[in-house]
């Protein structure tokens, strides 16, 4: 993909070991990410497009582009009858599903144990800047 993208007159860089600090920085920059999560058991690709953060609870949610559907991170599933989606996962699901894990089950466990550390290395992004 990145030998594609590097074709077409953009800003764009290719992260092999991001973390979530650093999509948050990106997000607040303005950019506009790409990312592989292990939401299906082959892995699936949604794209970040903004956070919401939430003072109240010292907590974040990423703005996601799903081509699939909503995915609900409690099942650990996807509405099979859905279309696109355009709102928010959890930063424990994005943790979970683009950072920490390496497979479908993995990311599920990590999700269920409910432990997020921003500053793990292991997400490649796709980084578009404006």
């Amino acid at each position: 993909m990145a030998d594609v993208i590097r074709q077409f007159p953009v800003n764009y860089e290719l992260h092999l070991n991001a973390c979530l600090d650093d999509a948050k920085t990106w997000l607040e920059e303005g950019d506009f990410l790409i990312t592989h999560g292990w939401l299906t058991h082959s892995g699936h690709v949604i794209c970040l497009s903004g956070l919401e953060i939430d003072t109240e609870n010292n907590s974040y949610k990423f703005e996601v582009k799903d081509p699939w559907s909503e995915f609900d991170a409690p099942s650990w599933s996807y509405d099979l009858g859905g279309n696109f989606y355009d709102g928010y996962y959890s930063s424990y699901c994005i943790y979970a599903a683009c950072v920490a894990s390496s497979s479908y089950g993995d990311a599920q466990s990590i999700y269920n144990q409910g432990e997020l550390d921003s500053s793990y290395k292991n997400m490649w992004v796709h980084r578009f800047m404006p």
